[in-house]
């Protein structure tokens, strides 16, 4: 449904409208991790879905910039009440509500995800939780399911190999029986000693002399690798056509950066390492195997 200037109409209180229109739009970052639409998943009947930027990083037109320059218009806030008149004016010029092109506070949610620390359970917790006759979950893991799991692998490690039967003593050594093979008379008088050694000839071709086990040279596997494609220069990062033209998985850091040239940021995670093009971003995964690094996704800039 569209309005007389043809702008989308969005319905708050329909949350798959809401959804269909920051995805389809292309103003939002919707993989950003800053990016809400609270009470998506415990909303109710009456709930209103506002797309919301943790950040306040929003830029909201022309009309409502100034709008809240001038103290008449305020945008919303998790926590805080949202008065009507504010809501009218959002809704009336939310087509021109949109992410900033290069937005310095921009996150991608997996990334955001192994930035996230682990949580801890404090001290008071669990003295509080065992003085109240309660296990924690930490204890009954330790207690109960790290024996059962050893128990298990024990017993099948005994029952499907050989060697963790004769660890377990599950088999019995059986007494080997010596057999005596009998004497065969010779009828031909062994004569093999005295019969001359043929002459082996000095010269002898290179590979004959070679082991039989021994490597063998120009050695192809059947492997396909990718050829990377290079463009004669460093080409624009900010055209997305070059990413889809050049970039492929597998990739090193080097030919990336003879592709794209020097990223404007770099993050690293363990053994991911990402590089940021504005929006875009590419992640690498850098092991004792790959020391220049192998590419594992990216993301196409805005």
């Amino acid at each position: 449904m569209a309005a007389k200037n043809d702008k989308p109409v969005v319905n708050f209180v329909a949350l798959q409208s809401v959804e269909d229109y920051v995805e389809k739009s292309g103003k939002f970052r919707t993989e950003c991790a800053s990016f809400k639409i609270p009470g998506r998943d415990s909303g109710g009947a009456d709930t209103l879905y506002i797309p919301y930027c943790e950040k306040q990083r929003f830029d909201f037109g022309p009309v409502l910039n100034d709008f809240r320059g001038h103290g008449v218009f305020k945008p919303p806030e998790i926590g805080k009440p949202w008065e009507i008149p504010d809501f009218v004016v959002f809704r009336e010029h939310f087509n021109d509500i949109h992410c900033p092109q290069h937005c310095r506070g921009y996150l991608d949610k997996r990334v955001a995800a192994l930035e996230e620390p682990a949580p801890r359970v404090s001290k008071e917790e669990t003295i509080s939780s065992t003085a109240a006759g309660k296990w924690t979950r930490k204890e009954i893991v330790a207690a109960v399911v790290v024996p059962l799991v050893g128990v298990l692998l024990a017993a099948l490690l005994g029952w499907l190999t050989p060697e963790g039967r004769r660890l377990l003593h599950l088999d019995k050594q059986q007494p080997e029986q010596e057999t005596s093979s009998p004497s065969v008379p010779q009828t031909k008088p062994q004569a093999s000693s005295a019969l001359p050694q043929p002459k082996t000839d000095s010269k002898v071709a290179p590979e004959q002399t070679k082991a039989p086990n021994g490597p063998a040279e120009n050695h192809r596997t059947n492997d396909k690798v990718t050829a990377v494609v290079r463009p004669p220069s460093v080409v624009n990062w900010r055209d997305k056509h070059n990413w889809r033209k050049y970039l492929h998985t597998g990739m090193t850091r080097t030919d990336v950066r003879q592709i794209l040239g020097d990223p404007e940021r770099m993050r690293v995670f363990g053994d991911l390492e990402v590089w940021e093009y504005g929006s875009g971003s590419i992640t690498f995964v850098v092991e004792c195997g790959t020391p220049d690094g192998s590419l594992y996704s990216w993301d196409e800039p805005k």
